[in-house]
């Protein structure tokens, strides 16, 4: 449960570049977006991933991310 919690909070820091007009789910360690152009792919794994973690962990956050 730890390395989920771990990785979810990575794809919440790093994940998601805000400053690109579409955004990307694609990252670096860094946090710099490996593919640049909207990917709906992307997104909706990350929203299945955050879904499940929400009910794994009982933490409302995740579902809302």
């Amino acid at each position: 449960m730890d390395c989920a919690v771990q990785g979810g909070e990575f794809l919440k820091k790093y994940g998601h570049d805000t400053g690109i007009t579409t955004g990307t789910f694609h990252s670096t360690v860094p946090g710099r977006p490996l593919v640049e152009p909207y990917n709906i792919f992307s997104y909706t794994f990350a929203t299945m991933a955050f879904g499940q973690l929400g009910l794994a962990t009982g933490n409302q956050r995740y579902m809302r991310t």
